[in-house]
């Protein structure tokens, strides 16, 4: 009697679970998220993530989504972000978007969490699905030429011997969010000769505060000592922001030649004879021509 009574009781359970299910409104599985756009960003700045919402059921389907917090290298983390509620028509995809903000002091590194998918009022019907968010330094610093293009080359062909304050102009951009403080190293050894002579490379301003996404404009200036060895000088110049984290270089390669006139061309007071030949005189090739050269100075005496 006692089993017939419960195996009454069990079919009776069963049918109740059964029913149960019939009559659901939210049938589980019908809900996915798929292909995952893992985005990088800078520091301070918001990186975009997405990706693809997949509604199976035949009717229209209202989702929420959580995302864990964002582990990174070692222990740094990223806050979770928040990801509006979507509703999505029946056997269609969608596309979802959501923004993680990068703050300014994150470690650089790939970052990975979770996205959890559930249908409203029914956690049962869920997906999950990873994603990464890398952060990076973006582009540095740069050198660039004063119209704005890329300088990997100052255009200083020649120096002579005893040229004091001969200068040159180039710019750098901060492709960062932040200022940057920004130092030069010049090779010291590749402008000196055999004897010790150097040539004096520096640079105003010694330490440019650079704004973000800004330009600032240096001036190098060379000083050549009056016995410099007359020969081609080559090194390379790195500019680089505080503790290295961002650099660039420029190549400063030069020939320094014998100091022809220290005040150039002045005045037109010279004159230049050609004596032999002289005018109406033949001559072939390979015949020495005369010239001779008279200040008007000497002219006038």
């Amino acid at each position: 009697m006692k089993n017939s009574i419960f195996s009454i009781f069990m079919i009776f359970l069963i049918l109740f679970s059964y029913a149960d299910l019939a009559f659901s409104d939210s049938p589980t599985g019908d809900i996915n998220i798929i292909n995952a756009l893992n985005p990088s960003g800078r520091r301070g700045q918001a990186a975009t993530v997405g990706f693809t919402l997949v509604n199976n059921a035949t009717e229209s389907r209202t989702v929420n989504f959580v995302s864990t917090i964002l582990d990174g290298p070692g222990t740094a983390t990223i806050a979770a972000p928040t990801i509006n509620q979507v509703t999505i028509g029946a056997n269609s995809q969608q596309a979802v978007t959501f923004n993680v903000n990068i703050p300014a002091t994150a470690t650089f590194g790939d970052y990975t969490a979770t996205i959890t998918a559930n249908q409203a009022n029914n956690n049962s019907n869920s997906a999950t699905l990873a994603y990464t968010v890398s952060v990076t330094a973006g582009s540095g610093i740069q050198i660039l030429d004063l119209q704005s293009r890329d300088l990997s080359a100052l255009p200083v062909r020649t120096l002579q011997r005893d040229e004091l304050n001969d200068q040159h102009s180039f710019k750098i951009k901060n492709n960062e969010i932040t200022a940057v403080t920004v130092s030069f190293s010049v090779p010291t050894a590749q402008y000196t000769d055999n004897d010790g002579d150097i040539v004096d490379i520096r640079f105003t301003p010694v330490n440019p505060v650079v704004q973000p996404n800004g330009e600032v404009t240096v001036q190098v200036t060379f000083d050549v000592p009056p016995d410099q060895q007359l020969k081609r000088y080559s090194g390379v110049v790195t500019a680089s922001t505080q503790g290295n984290q961002f650099s660039d270089t420029l190549d400063i390669s030069f020939d320094v030649v014998e100091d022809v006139c220290s005040d150039g061309i002045v005045g037109d007071a010279l004159k230049i004879d050609i004596e032999d030949p002289d005018n109406n005189d033949e001559f072939k090739p390979g015949d020495k021509v005369d010239i001779g050269a008279r200040t008007m100075m000497e002219i006038m005496t």
